[in-house]
């Protein structure tokens, strides 16, 4: 039997891990989502491969979301809140450029922007000079939450999407009863009535 020790650090792994490590590919998947409904853009697509012109440790690239219109491409590079200082911005920007570039030789008719959608993004504040820098050498950067509605509308839904299928995750990682969990740290909520086995037989057994 695991100590209560025990048992929190796991609660609390999985959480973090469930709302916060894997909370930039869900917004991603969610951005993907509510662009892709939009029916703004011919094609738009989630994780598309991308061969790298120049090979490093990978041959291929996976694009969070790619737009297609016409003689137009946007490779989108979506951006949680955090800010990761361990890689240089020479490192990063060499990166976009090879990016952008492998883009370009893929679709080499067409017209490639290579941009980022960051969130909580304000030019010229807080942790931003990274991305300020990104803006100023031909990568736009965007606040994710103005671009989305300023372009489609409603980034709410977005935030909606995105909180549902943390809690969705969460929920499976937990494996216990998960109402009751809620009750325990809010205590004001209303229980979920969960009707019993012997009432549900009982139905059954009159009709």
């Amino acid at each position: 039997m695991k100590t209560d020790y025990e048992l929190l650090k796991e609660l609390a792994v999985d959480a973090h891990r469930k709302m916060n490590i894997c909370g930039g590919t869900i917004l991603q998947h969610q951005l993907y989502l509510h662009i892709k409904a939009s029916g703004k853009h011919q094609e738009v697509y989630e994780e598309y491969p991308v061969p790298l012109v120049k090979k490093n440790s990978r041959k291929k690239h996976k694009q969070d979301i790619l737009i297609i219109d016409g003689e137009n491409v946007i490779g989108i590079n979506s951006k949680g809140a955090s800010f990761n200082n361990t890689n240089s911005y020479t490192s990063e920007l060499n990166d976009a450029i090879l990016f952008k570039q492998s883009l370009q030789a893929l679709f080499p008719d067409k017209k490639v922007t290579y941009m980022f959608l960051k969130e909580k993004y304000v030019r010229g504040k807080g942790k931003t000079s990274k991305y300020d820098q990104f803006h100023d050498d031909g990568f736009p950067v965007y606040n994710t939450e103005d671009y989305i509605n300023e372009n489609y509308g409603d980034y709410q839904s977005v935030q909606r999407g995105r909180e549902q299928q943390m809690v969705d995750g969460f929920k499976d990682a937990f494996r216990g009863d998960y109402d009751n969990l809620l009750q325990v740290l809010d205590p004001r909520r209303v229980p979920v009535s969960k009707p019993s086995r012997t009432g549900r037989q009982n139905d059954m057994d009159t009709l």
